[in-house]
C-alpha cells in the first residue's frame, strides 16, 4: 500500500511539473504589422504606408529569417511604392533570458524588390530595437526597424510594428 500511495505521488509530481512538448520546439515563427514610415528625402515623395512581416527562427542558431511587405504611398502624381523583402537578422538580448520582459537589439541584412513604375532588387541592411513579453507560448513583442535600400536611387524608412511569436 506504501509503495502505490509513493508511485501516486510520483505521478502527480511529474504530471504537474512536466514541461508541455510545444515550449521544447527549437523553431520559433513570429508574425508582425504595423507602420512604414519613409525619412529623409524619401519622406518628400511618400506617404506612411503599412507593414507585415513574418519571421522564423531557429533556437540553437542566432540567425532569424525575416520576410516582410511594406507599401507607402505616393505624395502627389507619383506612384505608390511596394518593398518585398527578405533578410537575415541576428537578434541580441539586452536583457537576462527570465526577465518577464525582454528587450533586444538586431541588425542584419537581405535583399529588397522594390515596384514602384520599374521594378528593381538591391541589397539593404536593417537595425532596430525591441521588447517582448516572455510569456508561455505566446510572446507578444513591438520592434522599431530602421531600412537602407542601397540601390541607384537609396530607399530609407522606418518600421513600427506589433506582432506575436510563437
Amino acid at each position: 500500500m506504501k509503495t502505490l500511495s509513493m508511485i501516486a505521488v510520483a505521478i502527480v509530481v511529474a504530471a504537474t511539473t512536466a514541461a508541455p512538448a510545444q515550449a521544447q520546439l527549437p523553431i520559433q515563427l513570429s508574425f508582425n504589422a504595423g507602420l512604414a514610415r519613409p525619412v529623409g528625402n524619401d519622406a518628400d515623395v511618400l506617404d506612411n504606408g503599412f507593414h507585415a512581416g513574418v519571421g522564423l527562427k531557429i533556437i540553437l542558431i542566432p540567425l532569424q529569417l525575416d520576410g516582410s511587405i511594406d507599401r507607402m504611398s505616393a505624395i502627389g502624381a507619383g506612384e505608390d511604392l511596394t518593398v518585398l523583402s527578405a533578410a537575415l537578422t541576428l537578434p541580441v538580448s539586452i536583457t537576462p533570458p527570465l526577465f518577464p520582459v525582454a528587450i533586444y537589439g538586431l541588425a542584419g541584412g537581405g535583399m529588397y524588390n522594390q515596384r514602384a513604375g520599374v521594378k528593381s532588387t538591391d541589397i539593404g541592411g536593417t537595425v532596430g530595437i525591441g521588447a517582448r513579453v516572455n510569456i508561455p507560448f505566446l510572446k507578444p513583442f513591438a520592434e522599431a526597424r530602421g531600412v537602407a535600400v542601397f540601390g541607384d536611387e537609396r530607399l530609407t524608412y522606418i518600421t513600427l510594428a506589433a506582432g506575436v511569436r510563437f
